[in-house]
C-alpha cells in the first residue's frame, strides 16, 4: 500500500518536474524569441534611422544646391541690371550736350518735349537737303568731266550718265511730295521742290541733249540753268541754317562747313573752258 502510494507520489512529482521543465523551456524559448524580435526590431530601427539620415542628408544637399542656384540666378540678374544701368548712364553722359551758365560752369542741356519734337522735325526735313546736295555734287562731277580738256571723253556715254541722274531726281521728288511741311518750313520746302523738280531736272535734260546731239541751243539753256541751280541751292542752304539756329541739341557744322565756293570755282572754270 505504502509502496503504491509512494509510486503514485513519485509519478506525480515526475509529472510536475516535466511540467516545470516544459514551462521553463517555453519561457526560455519565449525569452529567446523576444530577444530575436528585439534584435530584428533594433536592426530594422537602425536601418530606418540610417535611411532617414541618408534621406535627410540628400534633402539637405538638394536644398543647398537649390539655394545656390537661386542665389546664382539672382546674382546674374542683378549683374546684368547693373551693367545695363551703367551702360545707360555712360551713354547718357556721352550723348548729353553741355552749355556754360552765367558762372562759366558746364551744365547739361535740358530738352523739353517740344525741343525734342523740333529737333526731330529738323532732322527729317534736312534729310531732303542732304539728298539734293549729294545729287548736286554728282552733277558737278559730271560737269568737270564734260568740261575737261581730255580728248578721250565719250560724250555719248556722259550724256547717258546725266540721264541716269534723272532717276534720282524722280525719287527725291516723290519723297518731297509725300512730305507735309509745317508753316515754319514751307518757304524752304518750296525752294527745295523748285530746285530739284525744275532747276536740276531741266538742267540734266538740256545738258544731256546738248552733249549727245551737240545742240547749241540746249547748251545755252543748260548754262543758264546751271547758274539758277547755284543761286537756289545757296538760298536753300542759308534758309536751312537759319531754321537750325532755333533748334536745340543739333549740329549744323556739316551744313555750314560745306564749302559752296568749291562749286562756284568749278562753274567759273567750266565757263572759261567753254569760252575758249
Amino acid at each position: 500500500m505504502s509502496s503504491l502510494l509512494e509510486e503514485k507520489l513519485g509519478g506525480k512529482q515526475g509529472e510536475n518536474r516535466n511540467v516545470k521543465r516544459t514551462m521553463l523551456d517555453k519561457k526560455t524559448k519565449t525569452e529567446r524569441f523576444s530577444e530575436l524580435e528585439r534584435a530584428v526590431f533594433d536592426e530594422k530601427t537602425f536601418e530606418k534611422e540610417c535611411d532617414d539620415a541618408e534621406i535627410l542628408k540628400i534633402r539637405t544637399f538638394e536644398d543647398r544646391k537649390r539655394r545656390k542656384a537661386v542665389i546664382g540666378k539672382v546674382s546674374r540678374v542683378l549683374l546684368v541690371i547693373l551693367i545695363l544701368y551703367t551702360a545707360f548712364l555712360t551713354y547718357g553722359v556721352i550723348i548729353t550736350d553741355y552749355i556754360y551758365d552765367d558762372r562759366g560752369n558746364a551744365v547739361p542741356l535740358v530738352l523739353s518735349v517740344s525741343d525734342i519734337q523740333k529737333k526731330q522735325d529738323f532732322q527729317d526735313f534736312s534729310a531732303f537737303y542732304y539728298s539734293i546736295r549729294e545729287l548736286y555734287e554728282e552733277t558737278i562731277s559730271l560737269d568737270q568731266r564734260l568740261f575737261s580738256s581730255d580728248d578721250s571723253v565719250d560724250y555719248i556715254s556722259l550724256s547717258s550718265e546725266y540721264d541716269k541722274l534723272l532717276d534720282d531726281v524722280s525719287y527725291i521728288v516723290i519723297q518731297l511730295e509725300a512730305y507735309s511741311p509745317s508753316s515754319e518750313y514751307r518757304q524752304t520746302y518750296d525752294l527745295m521742290t523748285e530746285l530739284i523738280k525744275t532747276d536740276i531736272a531741266v538742267y540734266l535734260q538740256n545738258i544731256s541733249a546738248a552733249t549727245a546731239k551737240n545742240d547749241e541751243e540746249r547748251w545755252q539753256k543748260a548754262m543758264i540753268d546751271r547758274e539758277t541751280i547755284y543761286r537756289t541751292f545757296c538760298k536753300v542752304t542759308e534758309n536751312l541754317l537759319s531754321l537750325g539756329d532755333d533748334v536745340k541739341d543739333i549740329s549744323l557744322s556739316d551744313i555750314s562747313e560745306w564749302d559752296i565756293s568749291v562749286i562756284r570755282g568749278i562753274i567759273e572754270r567750266n565757263s572759261n573752258v567753254q569760252q575758249q
